[in-house]
């Protein structure tokens, strides 16, 4: 089953890290997918079986605008839905900002605690830093089970 690479996005930034994201998992052969979160349900996420996270903060720490429903859902859930998912989230946003990366954030926090396994420590970057986004796939692929 291919990786979901699942965008975040206000601005296009998460959507066009989420693509270079499968760009490169492709280059070490590794199926994937990417998604807007818009296009997700909780329903989805329990068939998936590796879902990578990218999303942006928006306003005073919120999810933007195509991820709101999905992590409200992830929130909402209390049961352990989750458990048969791997999972890593990569947060961008502006480290000037008091809730830096903070839907990040939540939504690692959300999908823990439904039960889904964290393969890295979330990851908050600044906005454009694409190395970041290079360094964290690079150390996703050791961890990534196809």
């Amino acid at each position: 089953m291919a990786v979901k690479i699942l965008y975040g996005t206000e601005t296009g930034n998460s959507e066009e890290l989420a693509k270079q994201a499968c760009e490169t998992l492709k280059k070490d052969n590794i199926d994937c997918e990417v998604s807007d979160m818009g296009d997700v349900s909780l329903n989805d996420l329990k068939s998936y079986k590796t879902v990578l996270f990218i999303t942006s903060t928006w306003g005073d720490g919120d999810a933007p605008g195509n991820a709101v429903d999905l992590l409200e859902a992830l929130q909402a859930e209390k049961e352990k839905c989750l458990s048969d998912m791997d999972y890593a989230v990569f947060g961008i946003g502006e480290s000037i900002y008091e809730h830096f990366c903070q839907a990040a954030i939540d939504f690692d926090e959300a999908l823990a605690n439904l039960g889904a396994k964290r393969l890295l420590p979330v990851e908050k970057s600044e906005d454009d830093n694409e190395s970041n986004l290079q360094e964290w796939l690079k150390n996703l692929t050791t961890k990534i089970k196809v």
